[in-house]
């Protein structure tokens, strides 16, 4: 399963996108793409809105940057 939300950095959390692996500075509105493992896990990967790919360009077996936060 797939999911997005829709945020902006109010709270200057540091967050970076997986696409650029550059900082969502605050008060940007980012994504968050929730994705459902088959094992049960749940993942959630950061986008800069503009580096946010569809749902039919990403694959299972890509490995997307994962922010140190």
């Amino acid at each position: 399963m797939l999911n997005v939300k829709i945020r902006y950095n109010d709270e200057n959390e540091e967050l970076f996108c997986c696409f650029d692996k550059q900082r969502i500075q605050l008060g940007e509105k980012f994504a968050t793409v929730v994705i459902q493992m088959y094992d049960g896990s749940v993942e959630e990967l950061v986008y800069r809105l503009e580096n946010l790919p569809t749902e039919d360009e990403y694959e299972d077996d890509e490995q997307p940057f994962i922010s140190p936060t």
